[in-house]
């Protein structure tokens, strides 16, 4: 095998770099990576396939095109928020993988802006594919190329999403394009770079509007969505997002549709920082959901309570509030004999062992319903606190 030119080298050390930087779930993550050995190497999640074979091979209209779409701009969004641009957009770099997962790939291109990065690029490295990369990526200097040559790829890549026709000669009147969505294509790849949307935030804020046109009369579950979306663009919660969030749930305590609704869908993180904004209230909201849970479920419910507790579990380290998550979680999957949630309660394990209080806390618990418990843990006796061998004779 030929070595790789100094440029490869080059491209794949900046791919690193700038992956290990970024950390969203519509960006392929780094699972592992060494530059140093020979030849050097990084290792990410398998996908299925990348975006042009999906649609190439999806006969039978499975493909969520509109939403898939809008996972890549999120993850586009949030590199430009870490001033980072991409500049080789195209299907080829986005992978699928098998649980719904849209991975934007290959940052080999990409620019960040400080002096270092952009030194790297030659100025007759035009960068990226001639049929999704826009016009102004072959003039003299790259410097000069902003984030809005990755708002031209991505009205490239919805057009080929909703025709399943690469771009070679683009007809923005074909019948598979809705209406409104043929003027979000044509302004996102005009050949002026002024003629184009702004940035990635304003090509999607239109495409939602004109997919969805009707008056904005939010409720308060369309305010949290809103408010999560926004959050998972940007891969963080702002305290001002988490405040609204708990102050939502606090006026809405007595209703407990919107608890079981809403609850679960708020990410770790924001809970995390609702916790370290205000503590009190946040254990007064996660108290109150836990009373609304407390019964009998569906069985998929439960699952999607355990999912959510493991995640704040991790994410917050509150004795009481682990404490909380125990007991629900052993009683729950007890009762309702569901193994995924054992499995999330046996999860927790290496994290219990690391918290002497809470190990003590949490065998008082259980000592309160040792059958659950006994349910609970059977398989991984070997596992559990010594401090526990009280409830496990």
């Amino acid at each position: 095998m030929a070595e790789a030119s100094e440029a490869d080298r080059d491209r794949f050390f900046r791919e690193v770099r700038l992956l290990s930087t970024l950390k969203h779930k519509n960006i392929v993550p780094i699972l592992d990576s060494n530059v140093l050995t020979k030849p050097p190497y990084f290792v990410m999640p398998k996908g299925k396939c990348n975006l042009s074979v999906a649609v190439k091979y999806d006969l039978k209209g499975e493909l969520d095109r509109l939403d898939t779409f809008r996972k890549i701009s999120k993850g586009v969004i949030y590199a430009h928020s870490q001033g980072i641009k991409h500049r080789d957009l195209k299907p080829d770099n986005i992978l699928l993988g098998e649980n719904g997962d849209v991975w934007i790939s290959d940052f080999g291109l990409a620019t960040k802006s400080d002096i270092q990065l952009l030194t790297i690029t030659k100025t007759n490295d035009t960068g990226g594919t001639a049929l999704y990369s826009a016009p102004e990526q072959y003039n003299e200097s790259l410097r000069k190329v902003d984030e809005r040559a990755d708002v031209y790829s991505l009205g490239k890549i919805l057009y080929f999403l909703l025709t399943g026709e690469h771009p070679y000669q683009m007809d923005d009147r074909d019948g598979r394009i809705p209406d409104g969505v043929r003027y979000v294509i044509r302004r996102a790849c005009r050949p002026d770079p002024e003629d184009r949307f702004p940035s990635v935030i304003n090509l999607l804020e239109d495409l939602n509007y004109v997919l969805d046109p009707r008056p904005i009369t939010r409720s308060k579950e369309d305010e949290i969505r809103s408010i999560i979306e926004t959050c998972e663009i940007w891969g963080e919660a702002q305290p001002s997002e988490a405040d609204k969030i708990s102050r939502a749930f606090v006026e809405e305590m007595q209703n407990s549709v919107f608890y079981l609704n809403m609850f679960p869908l708020v990410p770790p993180p924001v809970w995390m920082m609702a916790f370290q904004r205000n503590p009190d209230v946040f254990v007064s909201i996660i108290e109150c959901f836990d009373g609304f849970v407390s019964g009998p479920l569906p069985f998929d419910y439960t699952d999607k309570v355990a999912n959510s507790y493991q995640g704040i579990f991790r994410a917050i380290k509150s004795i009481q509030i682990r404490e909380l998550i125990v007991e629900r979680l052993v009683d729950m999957g007890h009762s309702h004999n569901r193994w995924h949630v054992r499995d999330v309660v046996q999860s927790l394990l290496p994290l219990i062992h690391d918290d002497v209080d809470l190990v003590f806390g949490i065998r008082d618990i259980l000592l309160k319903n040792v059958r659950a418990a006994q349910w609970a843990f059977e398989d991984v006796i070997h596992q559990i606190p010594p401090a526990w061998k009280r409830v496990f004779p």
